[in-house]
């Protein structure tokens, strides 16, 4: 039976696990009984998706009269990804698993007033009493995930904040073709891309690139999406040879499911870790990138190079070019009823030769026309602003009810 629908299997399985840890029991029991206000658990499913929502958990985190609650998934094996992920929220959050930071079979225990995914999720159903959100983690397609018929899973939530009209373009689409129904939907803005955004002016790229041990000559950002479809498995070598002959700065930068995944679904069947390092040696001017907070590297560099990643479309948002690998594949499965296809129409390459000569257009100062940014996001600047007064005024509303 499917553990994603199966509430009956859910419950049971966290039942268990909540009879079997009764630590975290009494933590979390002395944690919420201090608590006087409205509660909101975020789900901080990894690092890279919490990039996407960190300025919300802080704002709540100093917030009055809302106060947020971060859950995590189960370490039923303690894999590499998930080490990883736990060491990366307590260097940087200061949380905890077992202690500030709980795994969700806790939720109905903690019983919060909102909760708030970046992917769709089966725990709304643990509280019913909880008003749900799913938040968007990406621009590429619906925001969250690539696949259009997960339109059909949605209706589980309460509201969807949406980041801007490209968003709500390719939702409108997969209702029509796949069916389903809409939550109500709150026109919050991007967080990420205001945060971009606010960073540029003031930004110190020569003191980053300099950090990296490498000079102020054009640099080139590779970041590709993961699993089956990320061009990396094809196009790495090409584009390091590329750069190289180009002598260009190249800062690589995989999905963090390529490199600590574990399955050849997240890495596409290689070692990337043996790869990178042999690619790396090979060439003087390339830098590899594995932290999850990619915002310098989207800083510092001139030009993006990927494939479907919601990044390429991030990187418009600076006012950048991007140059898009051919990815016929994807849009064969998933169609092009998504934003990742209708803004890579004028910048796709399907060989090293015209990836050259896209390059070099654009060392040589060339530009290719983007959208401006409020057809690309909500609220420029006031992303944050707009979740908070949204949360305040309705979980309040809620409370008082």
């Amino acid at each position: 039976m499917d553990f994603f629908r199966s509430h009956v299997i859910r419950h049971l399985l966290f039942k268990i696990y909540r009879s079997a840890n009764p630590m975290e029991r009494k933590n979390i029991k002395d944690l919420i009984n201090d608590i006087h206000i409205p509660l909101v658990v975020i789900n901080f499913h990894s690092p890279h998706l919490v990039e996407h929502i960190k300025e919300l958990f802080w704002a709540l985190k100093a917030h009055s009269v809302l106060e947020p609650i971060p859950v995590t998934s189960i370490p039923w094996v303690s894999t590499k990804r998930k080490r990883y992920a736990l060491n990366w929220f307590e260097k940087k959050y200061g949380l905890i698993y077992g202690k500030n930071l709980f795994p969700n079979p806790w939720i109905p225990i903690i019983r919060p007033a909102c909760l708030i995914d970046m992917h769709i999720t089966p725990f709304k159903g643990l509280c019913k009493c909880t008003t749900s959100i799913l938040c968007p983690h990406g621009l590429a397609a619906m925001g969250f995930g690539k696949d259009p018929k997960n339109i059909l899973r949605i209706d589980r939530y309460d509201y969807l904040f949406l980041s801007g009209p490209l968003q709500k373009k390719a939702l409108v689409h997969a209702t029509k073709k796949y069916g389903g129904r809409l939550p109500k939907l709150v026109k919050t803005g991007f967080l990420r891309g205001d945060r971009l955004i606010s960073k540029k002016a003031h930004f110190d790229r020569h003191g980053f690139m300099q950090a990296l041990q490498l000079d102020d000559r054009f640099t080139v950002l590779y970041a590709p999406t993961w699993g089956k479809f990320s061009s990396a498995v094809e196009w790495i070598e090409d584009v390091a040879t590329v750069c190289n002959k180009l002598d260009l700065n190249l800062l690589l930068r995989l999905h963090p499911r390529m490199l600590r995944g574990r399955t050849r679904h997240e890495t596409g069947g290689l070692n990337w870790d043996l790869r990178l390092k042999e690619i790396s040696k090979k060439y003087s001017l390339i830098r590899v990138i594995t932290d999850d907070d990619i915002d310098d590297c989207l800083l510092a560099s001139d030009l993006l190079i990927t494939d479907v990643s919601s990044l390429g479309i991030e990187f418009m948002l600076l006012g950048k070019p991007v140059v898009f690998l051919a990815s016929p594949d994807f849009f064969n499965i998933f169609g092009e009823d998504m934003p990742i296809a209708w803004v890579r129409k004028e910048a796709e390459v399907k060989t090293r030769k015209q990836l050259t000569k896209r390059l070099e257009y654009h060392m040589s100062g060339g530009v290719t026309e983007t959208l401006p940014v409020n057809e690309i996001i909500y609220n420029p600047g006031r992303s944050l602003e707009v979740m908070l007064s949204f949360l305040e005024e309705n979980l309040q509303k809620e409370s008082t009810s």
